[in-house]
């Protein structure tokens, strides 16, 4: 500097000005997958020569494995694990001072991993169905649960709950679950759907005491490709039976069962999982054995009376002699309308036979 006045100028001795670092652009956190390459920077000012020293934890780093640039702007880590997460700075100096600049974190994330997979399930149809999956990796961990590979609007929560599920309910059930590593999508877990078979009613019927009553049950599976077997309920009389695959209801009943009512029950049950049933009951009726009361004359015509069941049509069959290979039909079939029923013929022949036939 020079300073002057009348006398004459005067120059003063060199002053050196000394500038401490600063720190212009911090380092910033950072968020990355296991296996990947980071790299934390800064831009610091002051006075040259400027030296740096990077540290995790307040520790100073060195260069090797795989840590690279621990004393130059630019920090280099890569394939990094979670060994590498932690805070990290980096120390600026000079001679005049230093500076410590502000931390940076480094979250290493690990991708998403499934524990434990939803379970298959088979239930019937109107239950209430709950899967769910234990998952790991580094938080947060979102969800989003699939049926048949299509995302559940609003399935978003580590389980998922359908109710009053049905056959359109059955199918395969997953679930992605993701974090800022990545995102995995867990096995299916099957869900089976069995809806009931349904059992037509069956209508009563009384028979005469000595015949076989007969009655065929009819069901229907909505589940394609199960077996139904059919079954008696308790208090059935133990000489009835039912075929397990026809559904042929049948009674052999005996004298001693005239004047008596039944009620069987009839259960269908199918072959899913679980097994699932219908039954129906109807009431069985009794009345007294079919047998001709009387016969008479009048006239030149036989009339025939025999006991019946209100309802019922009859056949009157006969033959002229014993012997006779066959029975001949006398037309027309009688509806009983009580509890008995009559039937006029005109006999041409000296003598004939007679039976009479149950035809419903």
């Amino acid at each position: 500097m020079t300073v002057s006045n009348g006398a004459g100028p005067v120059v003063s001795g060199t002053a050196t000005l000394s500038v401490s670092p600063a720190i212009v652009v911090q380092p910033l956190n950072q968020t990355n997958s296991a296996g990947t390459t980071v790299s934390f920077t800064v831009t610091a000012a002051g006075q040259q020569p400027l030296t740096y020293r990077w540290q995790k934890n307040g520790a100073d780093l060195d260069d090797g494995g795989n840590v690279s640039g621990a004393t130059i702007p630019e920090l280099t880590l890569t394939a990094v694990s979670q060994d590498d997460a932690g805070t990290y700075t980096v120390a600026v100096s000079n001679a005049v001072g230093g500076v410590l600049s502000e931390p940076a974190l480094l979250v290493v994330a690990d991708p998403p991993g499934i524990v434990t997979a939803p379970a298959s399930q088979a239930v019937a149809a109107g239950s209430t169905v709950s899967f769910s999956v234990v998952a790991n990796g580094t938080p947060p961990l979102s969800y989003q649960w699939r049926f048949n590979e299509v995302d559940v609007a609003g399935a978003t929560d580590s389980s998922y709950s359908r109710v009053d599920v049905q056959s359109a309910d059955a199918g395969n059930y997953s679930v992605k679950v993701s974090n800022a590593a990545g995102s995995v999508i867990s096995p299916d877990a099957v869900l089976a759907v069995n809806t009931p078979p349904a059992l037509s009613s069956i209508g009563d019927i009384t028979v005469h005491a000595g015949a076989t009553a007969t009655v065929t049950a009819s069901a229907s599976d909505v589940d394609a490709g199960q077996a139904l077997a059919y079954s008696l309920g308790t208090g059935a009389p133990a000489a009835a039976a039912i075929g397990a695959t026809s559904g042929i209801f049948t009674w052999p009943t005996t004298g001693a069962d005239a004047g008596s009512s039944k009620s069987i029950t009839v259960i269908v049950a199918d072959d899913g999982i679980p097994s699932l049933s219908d039954d129906t009951a109807f009431t069985v009726t009794v009345a007294a054995p079919l047998l001709i009361q009387k016969v008479e004359l009048v006239d030149t015509n036989v009339v025939l009376t025999w006991t019946a069941i209100e309802g019922k049509t009859y056949r009157v069959e006969y033959k002229d002699n014993v012997t006779d290979s066959g029975w001949s039909n006398l037309p027309p079939d009688v509806t009983a309308s009580a509890a008995t029923a009559s039937k006029e013929d005109s006999m041409a022949a000296p003598q004939r036979f007679y039976r009479i036939l149950s035809l419903d």
